[in-house]
């Protein structure tokens, strides 16, 4: 669960949300960036570290690539922030750090309003269109 502090932006909770999560899967602590996502019902624990690892390294082309600390990624990152369909909170789609560089491999993260804050889960890792 997340919570939006007062006078914080939406999208800026969002976006910290999903560079805690990159900042985590980048140092390899793929449990505790499981930790983050709420949803156990939900896809978000398909998103395990072989999972990320197979959907990057296809994405790639590569065997060993490295999901990059967001802090020390060259470039802009894609950020896009909408409503869900059912109006029931919102998803975010950021591109991944990989390699130092953000690619083009978009994580979109589903966030659902609830008790005050939000239940954040992964919908899907794809390229973007």
């Amino acid at each position: 669960m997340i919570y939006k502090r007062k006078n914080e932006k939406l999208k800026d909770c969002l976006t910290s949300f999903a560079l805690q999560w990159f900042d985590c899967v980048s140092s390899g602590a793929y449990e505790k960036a499981s930790e983050m996502l709420d949803g156990q019902d939900s896809v978000c624990f398909y998103w395990n570290e072989e999972k990320i690892y197979r959907t990057v390294s296809s994405f790639t082309g590569t065997s060993n690539p490295k999901v990059s600390d967001p802090d020390k990624t060259i470039g802009t990152p894609y950020v896009e922030i909408y409503p869900t369909i059912e109006g029931l909170g919102h998803h975010l789609d950021h591109s991944l750090p990989i390699d130092g560089i953000w690619s083009e491999l978009i994580v979109r993260f589903t966030f659902i309003r609830s008790q005050g804050g939000y239940i954040a889960s992964i919908e899907d890792i794809e390229e973007a269109d």
